[in-house]
């Protein structure tokens, strides 16, 4: 038998010696990091006067901050409020502006001067000095100098709603 216990000490195992330890370690826990919300007090008698006032005064001091906070909010509500109806109101006019700026289309254009006859009542062109009565294709009035043209002469599209301002005045 010693033979057999000597031969089995020399033999390498493949299996070593383990602990249950290492094997599954025990959870290790770590310290939270608490964040204090409170101010800490003085340890003194709450009752006594000089205490009770500082207090008092702590708690004046931030009902104070809180109701300045919601004028605040306030006030910028109402400035926010403000703009945007003056933004509205000035959107309004611009709209009003670009109506009145809109070419009238279509329209039998008003006879320019009293003292001419009335078979003259027609209105030539700007550009190639056509008749609006012998025309069929649409007109576009320029608004500065009250001038008539044919669109395709102008080179506006028919269905085009921009207004259409001409630039120098005949």
């Amino acid at each position: 038998m010693s033979r057999e216990t000597d031969s089995f000490a020399n033999k390498k195992y493949a299996f070593t010696l383990v602990s249950p330890k290492q094997l599954l370690p025990s959870p290790v826990t770590t310290q939270k990091n608490r964040i204090q919300t409170r101010k800490k007090g003085k340890s003194a008698i709450i009752t006594s006067s000089p205490y009770k006032e500082e207090l008092e005064k702590e708690l004046q001091e931030t009902q104070q901050m809180e109701q300045l906070k919601v004028k605040r909010n306030i006030d910028r509500q109402t400035k926010k409020e403000e703009k945007q109806k003056i933004i509205e109101q000035k959107q309004k006019l611009m709209k009003k502006k670009q109506q009145n700026r809109i070419r009238q289309k279509g329209k039998r254009p008003r006879h320019e001067s009293t003292a001419e006859s009335d078979d003259e009542d027609d209105t030539s062109c700007l550009y190639c000095s056509g008749l609006y009565s012998e025309s069929v294709e649409g007109w576009i009035n320029y608004i500065k100098c009250n001038k008539w043209a044919h669109c395709g002469c102008a080179d506006v599209e028919d269905d085009d709603n921009e207004a259409h301002v001409h630039l120098f005045i005949l």
